[in-house]
């Protein structure tokens, strides 16, 4: 019998990883449908493509876009573009939790999130305490699948401009042979390569609550 081709929602197709996410799941002949919901329209257009432009304050309103099977996270900011720490808490924890909590209610299947290497929520940094944050609340909602993946650095051509994440990037071209063994964990990594990982994992037919650490993301 023929497999049952799946939908899937996708929050932060602008960005580094959601846009090659986006570009994946396009791609994919497991889907049927993607909806990205964002604050602004995207250039991209697609038969397979629904685009909603949401106010994530009130993702409660959308809580019917959440029936598909698969749910991507790829939202993430910077404390300098977000304005203020509690902002960058909005768009880094809360957002992704609502989005997980709605998810769970309509059924999902599969919850994938991008975060970073380093989350922990008893660390001094507040952007790992933040990740680590919503990784410990994730693990709480019992969906039956959810898939964690935590890159180091993100390699890649941005939407936006950031400056130190700019220069971070050209040193680590240069120094990335230099990670092997445990060290590989440390290597700059793909914003493609995540975003691949991230749709490949979610169709695996895994179960249960399940980090990726960076090194394990190639």
């Amino acid at each position: 019998m023929e497999n049952k081709k799946k939908t899937a929602l996708i929050a932060g197709a602008s960005g580094l990883v959601g846009g090659h996410c986006l570009a994946t799941l396009l791609e994919n002949d497991n889907y049927s449908k993607v909806i990205s919901i964002g604050r602004r329209a995207l250039t991209i257009t697609h038969s397979k493509l629904e685009q909603h432009i949401i106010d994530f304050n009130k993702l409660e309103s959308y809580q019917t876009l959440f029936e598909v099977n698969h749910v991507f996270c790829c939202l993430g900011t910077t404390i300098k573009k977000a304005g203020s720490k509690e902002k960058f808490r909005l768009v880094d924890q809360v957002f992704p939790m609502k989005m997980a909590q709605l998810a769970k209610l309509t059924g999902v299947e599969v919850y994938s999130i991008v975060t970073a290497m380093g989350g922990n929520p008893k660390s001094s940094i507040f952007y790992n305490q933040v990740k680590g944050e919503v990784e410990r609340d994730l693990e709480t909602l019992d969906i039956p699948t959810v898939h964690v993946l935590q890159p180091s650095l993100l390699l890649g051509d941005r939407n936006e401009r950031r400056t130190g994440e700019a220069i971070a990037q050209a040193l680590f071209k240069v120094i990335n042979p230099l990670f092997v063994g445990k060290l590989k964990a440390f290597k700059g990594i793909p914003g493609k390569q995540v975003a691949e990982t991230m749709v490949r994992l979610s169709n695996d037919g895994s179960k249960g609550y399940q980090k990726h650490p960076s090194n394990l993301l190639w």
